[in-house]
């Protein structure tokens, strides 16, 4: 997967680096085809009471949307200092710090926060669930995920006939860097998964206005702000 902005990297602004060989896929079986007997619905976090829709895709069972959880136990942080010195990687925040993109989006984690996020029986996926998801989908991968043309920056990914065909509903929510910089909201939606790389890097799973796949042997910096998608277990 092309990652668009990835030139920008070097001048230390920017969340996401490319790891070619950081983001191996680990073990994982896939959820049980048992597990349900529909293929989409709702659930309720009871600590917050906030419903979430769910899609079944192949063997697995997604949330059809970002998480939007903001308990005790993670740190909403809207100070740009106090963001990047966030050596816990416990904080949490909305797209520009403004609670109207929050209800479209969702909420951007850093990493131990999203680690934390998902409601009992649902899981913050690893790397290989992720690519799990993908397999299945198959070719236009991307264009699949994706949901809501119209917050899309017009592009290959839109553009394709299998947009929005596998009920997962991405949206363009953009990310914050690990230096509280807000950035590529319309262009691309990136979520956290649970595969560590290394003390400051972990896998992470995306799509792209311009490119049709998704995915990548790609990382980010754990202070920087992704979305969180739940599997359930």
């Amino acid at each position: 997967m092309k990652i668009r902005f990835l030139n920008l990297l070097l001048a230390g602004s920017i969340v996401i680096s490319i790891m070619l060989s950081g983001c191996k896929k680990d073990d994982n079986t896939p959820l049980n085809d048992n597990d349900t007997s529909t293929n989409n619905g709702t659930l309720k976090d009871n600590r917050d009471g906030k419903t979430y829709k769910w899609v079944k895709i192949g063997n697995q069972i997604w949330m059809a949307e970002n998480l939007n959880y903001t308990g005790s136990d993670i740190q909403h942080i809207t100070d740009k200092t106090e963001w990047e010195n966030n050596s816990n990687y416990d904080g949490w925040c909305y797209y520009e710090n403004n609670e109207d993109f929050g209800k479209t989006y969702g909420v951007l984690y850093q990493w131990e926060a999203a680690k934390k996020a998902c409601p009992e029986g649902w899981h913050l996926p690893s790397y290989a669930e992720w690519n799990t998801l993908k397999t299945y989908l198959g070719t236009n991968a991307g264009s699949k995920l994706a949901g809501n043309a119209a917050l899309w920056t017009d592009g290959a990914l839109d553009q394709n006939a299998d947009f929005g065909s596998s009920g997962f509903s991405a949206l363009p929510g953009g990310f914050i860097t690990y230096d509280s910089n807000f950035s590529d909201i319309g262009n691309s939606c990136f979520w956290w998964s649970a595969t560590n790389t290394d003390n400051y890097h972990a896998c992470l799973f995306g799509l792209e206005y311009d490119e049709t796949e998704c995915g990548g042997d790609s990382s980010g910096t754990k202070p920087a702000g992704l979305y969180v998608r739940c599997v359930k277990d």
